[in-house]
């Protein structure tokens, strides 16, 4: 069971007010301020579906863009070392940079790696990159197949 709404792709909260008696809530995920509220389950959920109904019809007639709640895109400041040593790893790679940190997020997302992992393996990244000289990569690239994507497979 989730405590999210959803309608039309948007997701918005179910909250309690203890000294209103009433249920409200917001939308996620997007730059305008909607809220919305009822006194019981079937009208919160009226209220949220309303609201993202007036508001998709409010962008239509002004003729402005509606938020999107995820377009695929966001931005992660980093650091311009970690940029550089990120960069320099996918190029060992044969990847792009982007392709790199999808591939790093999947990891999170899917439960194959965890905080303390990645920064251990970041750590390691950074030691390796402070070491590194022409001759001692510390990556050895094991190419697989066309069409699959190369791995590390060995980090001395």
């Amino acid at each position: 069971m989730s405590d999210l709404l959803e309608y039309k792709g948007y997701k918005g909260t179910v909250e309690f007010d203890y000294d209103d008696d009433i249920l409200h809530g917001r939308v996620l995920f997007i730059n305008s301020l909607l809220i919305y509220h009822g006194e019981s389950i079937p009208e919160l959920k009226l209220a949220f579906q309303n609201g993202i109904d007036d508001y998709l019809l409010h962008c239509e007639h002004t003729g402005t863009e509606p938020n999107k709640p995820f377009n695929g895109s966001f931005n992660v400041r980093i650091g311009s070392e970690r940029h550089r040593k990120l960069a320099i790893l996918a190029a060992r790679k044969e990847n792009s940079l982007n392709e790199l940190v999808c591939d790093a997020v999947d990891l999170l997302i899917n439960g194959k790696a965890n905080y303390s992992a990645t920064h251990m393996l970041i750590n390691r990244i950074e030691e390796h990159s402070a070491k590194s000289t022409a001759n001692s990569e510390p990556w050895i690239i094991q190419k697989k197949p066309e069409g699959e994507h190369n791995d590390t497979t060995n980090l001395h």
